[in-house]
């Protein structure tokens, strides 16, 4: 029952990242001739399932999907946006480079920045309850 828990919950993240990759970011599951891309779909759905083993490591299943969905979800707007002020995509140089935070945030709105403070603490405090739920288990 635990294996079948847990491949429902890659499931779920592995839904989700696909569904918001073709609704918001313009993910094709079929090339030009109308061919289902599998080996698109696959290499696209690895970093999505990685994500989650990574949380999962740390967190109980429930705060790994929620820790997963609010980080991907916060990317996606992300990209979103940037690509509607600059017409180029995120790319991982966007992610690490540190000066690029603070030019983001000064675009951002105030609810945009009260909304990405509070997924940054949820995300911290799901993988602390995780991490202290393991430690009392044990």
């Amino acid at each position: 029952m635990n294996c079948l828990n847990e491949a429902l919950a890659q499931f779920v993240c592995v839904g989700a990242y696909l569904y918001v990759s073709a609704t918001f970011n313009g993910f094709m599951f079929h090339g030009d001739t109308g061919e289902l891309r599998v080996l698109a779909i696959a290499l696209a759905v690895v970093p999505a399932i990685a994500l989650y083993l990574v949380f999962r490591l740390f967190a109980g299943r429930a705060a790994s999907i929620a820790a997963f969905l609010a980080i991907f979800l916060a990317l996606s707007f992300i990209n979103n946006r940037k690509t509607a002020l600059t017409t180029d995509p995120l790319v991982w140089l966007d992610i690490t480079n540190f000066d690029a935070y603070a030019l983001a945030f000064s675009y951002a709105s105030g609810l945009e920045k009260s909304l990405i403070i509070l997924a940054a603490i949820t995300i911290l405090l799901l993988v602390i309850w995780g991490i202290t739920r393991r430690v009392v288990r044990a």
